[in-house]
């Protein structure tokens, strides 16, 4: 047996070898509503939350509850401040995307809006910065929620095709 030491690789060699991927939180990877379960896109795809039901499902009412158990047992108190808003983003893919940004305008995630007999079928959200697991949930929840209302007013639309319509046609407007 040799006490010689190998010589670490050139530059050249080393910048051909892929780097490793990140290990990071799976609720920093793009997360997709699937059914009644949020989980990552890219592999591994364990869920990591799941809803009571479906969000196009037709209930009144939703819950969200965390698969994965909390790392984070810090109290946080309660704050009146805005915690995330949502903007809407045109990208050039002709996909409709959201941007939420926190308190200070700083980009937390972005939302891919899964469009009717678009190439979407699943809304996607990708959580791109690192924060407290409370924010996560926050996050996530809020996510569920928005889609559950869009679905919600979709309903309401599509049994009263004239909604607002009807309303300006009484109302003389």
């Amino acid at each position: 047996m040799s006490n010689a030491r190998t010589p670490p690789p050139s530059y050249g060699e080393s910048a051909q070898t892929p780097a490793p991927p990140p290990l990071g939180r799976p609720e920093l990877s793009p997360l997709t509503l699937d059914g009644n379960l949020i989980y990552p896109v890219v592999p591994p795809t364990t869920a990591l939350y799941e809803l009571t039901h479906e969000v196009d499902a037709g209930y009144r009412k939703i819950g969200i509850s965390r698969l994965c158990p909390n790392r984070n047992t810090a109290q946080h108190g309660n704050t009146d401040d805005l915690i995330f808003r949502i903007r809407p983003r045109h990208s050039p893919e002709k996909q409709e995307t959201l941007q939420w940004e926190d308190a200070n305008q700083s980009l937390v995630a972005i939302e891919t809006v899964c469009i009717p007999g678009g190439s979407n079928v699943r809304p996607v959200f990708h959580i791109v910065c690192d924060m407290d697991d409370r924010l996560i949930d926050a996050l996530i929840t809020a996510w569920c929620a928005k889609i559950w209302i869009g679905h919600q007013l979709a309903a309401a639309a599509m049994r009263d095709p004239e909604g607002d319509m009807g309303a300006s046609r009484t109302l003389g407007v």
